[in-house]
């Protein structure tokens, strides 16, 4: 092959390549959670990833630069975290910016953050069991 051919399989492949796939984890977070997005992005560039979160939009921009002969054809999972958050409905966009020529939305997700549900530590549960062991023995007592 020669080296026009090499490039023109190199943008064709660029031209073709897909949205990157994001991963939100947890997947149904609550108010105490801080939540990991996984992005797939082209791998081979070395990229500035910044997250903002205003109001119920969140917002992830990566910047690639250094990239040879464009951004490669395949992807590798770079990762960016934020939260805890308010519970509500919460609207996740993110956009890629090749070497500072512009963001472009490459991915638009829905979060959905629930109120943390309080728990009992193990001596408020042991305190409580004992409560109620105690009432019941007496409940029962009175009855015999």
């Amino acid at each position: 092959m020669t080296v026009k051919t090499h490039i023109l399989l190199a943008l064709v492949l660029v031209a073709f390549q897909a949205k990157g796939a994001v991963t939100i984890t947890p997947a149904s977070p609550t108010s105490q959670d801080t939540i990991t997005a996984i992005i797939d992005v082209s791998s081979g560039c070395g990229d500035i990833i910044t997250t903002s979160v205003t109001a119920y939009s969140i917002r992830t921009d990566i910047v690639q630069q250094g990239c040879i002969l464009g951004p490669p054809a395949f992807t590798v999972p770079e990762g960016t975290q934020f939260g805890p958050l308010a519970p509500g409905t919460y609207t996740y966009d993110v956009y890629i910016n090749y070497e500072h020529t512009g963001a472009v939305l490459d991915s638009h997700h829905t979060i959905v953050v629930a109120p943390a549900i309080p728990a009992i530590d193990g001596v408020g549960l042991s305190i409580l069991a004992i409560s109620l062991a105690g009432a019941a023995c007496f409940v029962l007592g009175k009855r015999g």
